[in-house]
């Protein structure tokens, strides 16, 4: 099969990071069968239609097409191929006001794998009906959610914004609630305004479901993590022991980037997994996932990527989007800060590259001394070096979180590879 010239072929992953031999098998005739020399693997984000992901890949493989005509002179005789991978992810989304915190919780039931955690749920879903109801306390329903919220045994460590469930105190539920409230809305009472009841139970129920959203949220990251480290990581390493010299490209959207990244960093295998390039587009993990801890002493520990870094594993460079016009991945870090009580949170400097709890597809990498100064746009022309890391300014080019698929996207990608 093929698509725009590149011979293809696709993997599904469950949520543990599972997939069929039989996939893995197809993928290495694919490589041999074809001579393929540099094979892109492409992981889509948080869509949870396959016909959606496909869409993703078929016009980006288009759009690589196009550029690798004004490439041909630069690659001789090497032969591309692509690996699209589908794995079970969500598209966080949903109507206003309490429809919206009962969609929410329905999103959050995709992710639970434990009977405990579905009971936990169930009760959830009860208190839910009474958020903003006469003088009921949303106590129990938060504390429900902060159980949910533990996350499952998980080979990789948290991220800043993960620990501030750590920090959460369901008693003081109000004051809590007003720090999700979103800024567009509505006076809280916090506030000193006295909101009328109608109000106030509008403020508490969006608060509530801004509550479940991150959870939610942090759940899908989780699993695109775990999929990476348990299942692409072992999927490529195959590869590499069957097929010798093919270089490996990886793109990944959203939470797809984690799950590209999390393939590189994992050790499953028992083998380092090195690759020739990694492009992170509008990646929806932290800032610091490259850092070391002796650079942010915020951090407790390392970050969760750091090994690709400092052990050399993508041979060719790291390139980063990053926009401000991503408002899905700034809301989210924008609430881990709210969650934050201010005791705990002083640092914070919520809306900068500054803040603790940042994206990379709003700031890029972090304190990692990235090549900055990159801007993205249809015509200019790219020059990467090998090692190095890259944020690419797409302020005025990226105007939203899956604004991807245009020619400046395949220019770097196709530019990023150049150098291997």
């Amino acid at each position: 099969m093929k698509l725009f010239g590149f011979p293809f072929c696709e993997i599904e992953f469950t949520g543990k990071g599972e997939y069929s031999q039989e996939s893995v098998d197809s993928l290495i005739d694919l490589v041999k069968e074809e001579s393929i020399t540099d094979l892109l693997v492409i992981s889509h984000g948080w869509k949870n239609n396959r016909d959606d992901a496909n869409y993703i890949y078929v016009n980006l493989l288009e759009q690589l097409s196009v550029q690798l005509e004004n490439y041909n002179y630069e690659f001789n005789e090497r032969r591309f191929g692509a690996l699209l991978v589908f794995w079970p992810s969500r598209w966080l989304g949903g109507e206003d006001y309490r429809i919206a915190l009962n969609t929410q919780l329905e999103e959050i039931e995709y992710f639970l794998t434990t009977e405990n955690e579905k009971n936990l749920l169930l009760e959830a879903k009860e208190e839910a009906k009474f958020i903003g109801i006469s003088d009921h306390n949303p106590r129990r329903f938060l504390q429900l959610i902060k159980k949910i919220q533990a996350p499952d045994k998980n080979p990789l460590q948290l991220e800043p914004e993960d620990k501030v469930y750590e920090h959460l105190d369901p008693s003081e539920e109000v004051e809590l609630l007003a720090r999700l409230v979103d800024d567009e809305s509505i006076d809280s009472p916090s506030d000193g305004h006295a909101a009328g009841f109608g109000q106030f139970t509008y403020w508490l129920v969006d608060a509530a479901q801004n509550f479940v959203n991150n959870v939610t949220y942090s759940r899908m990251r989780e699993r695109a993590g775990v999929i990476g480290w348990n299942g692409l990581h072992k999927v490529l390493s195959k590869l590499k022991e069957n097929v010798d010299g093919v270089k490996l490209h990886l793109v990944g959207h959203s939470f797809g980037a984690r799950l590209v990244t999390a393939a590189v960093s994992s050790n499953e295998s028992g083998k380092r997994l090195e690759v020739d390039t990694l492009t992170l587009l509008q990646a929806a993990f932290s800032q610091y996932a490259f850092a070391s801890k002796k650079s942010v002493p915020l951090l407790e520990t390392d970050g969760m990527f750091r090994n690709v870094i400092s052990d050399n594993l993508v041979k060719g460079p790291i390139l980063i989007t990053y926009s401000k016009n991503d408002i899905s991945i700034r809301k989210y870090y924008e609430l881990a800060s709210k969650l934050v009580p201010r005791h705990v949170g002083t640092h914070i400097r919520r809306g900068n590259e500054l803040n603790l709890y940042g994206g990379l597809g709003n700031n890029g990498a972090q304190e990692i001394g990235a090549i900055t100064g990159v801007v993205l746009n249809d015509n200019a022309n790219y020059t990467f070096s090998k090692g190095l890391v890259y944020n690419l300014d797409a302020d005025q080019y990226i105007l939203g979180h899956s604004d991807i698929l245009k020619p400046g996207i395949a220019k770097v990608i196709l530019s990023a590879i150049k150098t291997c």
